[in-house]
């Protein structure tokens, strides 16, 4: 005669399923964490690239009409004030702050220099030089609390 030994069933038990169930929550809190920290790098990363990128234009603006400029209207030597008035070509423009955007105004309207994803401020313009010499502008201003200061020429 055959003894029937107990027939064993096929599938998980119930503490399998809870090993591979922590197991499994584990590894999606390490994943999500590191998924989370990445995007908040490339984020800030972004930032710091807008910030540059938007000073490093103003930078380029502001010395390339400086060396276009036939003179400096404001502000007067050696004094500084939070706007620039340049002659160029004959025509009146202005670099001036409005709210958190610096602007240049000409005969054709009002631009932003900066772009929608930073902040300027604390914008300052000293014309520095002598009475009878070419003069220069010290020029200060923050983007998105990083302090810049150049100085630009005439030619």
């Amino acid at each position: 005669m055959k003894s029937q030994a107990p027939l064993m069933k096929r599938g998980f038990s119930i503490v399998e399923m809870l090993l591979y169930s922590g197991l499994l929550t584990l590894f999606l809190v390490v994943l999500s964490n590191l998924f989370l920290t990445s995007l908040d790098i490339k984020i800030a990363s972004e930032g710091d690239s807008y910030t540059g990128q938007d000073a490093r234009f103003i930078i380029s603006r502001l010395t390339y009409d400086a060396k276009q400029a036939e003179s400096i209207i404001a502000p007067a030597l050696g004094v500084s004030a939070n706007s620039l008035a340049l002659v160029i070509d004959g025509a009146n423009y202005t670099y001036a702050p409005s709210g958190t955007n610096l602007e240049i105004s000409d005969a054709s309207g009002t631009y932003n220099l900066n772009g929608s994803e930073t902040e300027v401020s604390d914008v300052s313009f000293q014309r520095i030089g002598n009475i009878s010499g070419k003069n220069s502008i010290k020029v200060t201003f923050s983007v998105n609390d990083q302090v810049y200061t150049t100085t630009v020429g005439t030619r």
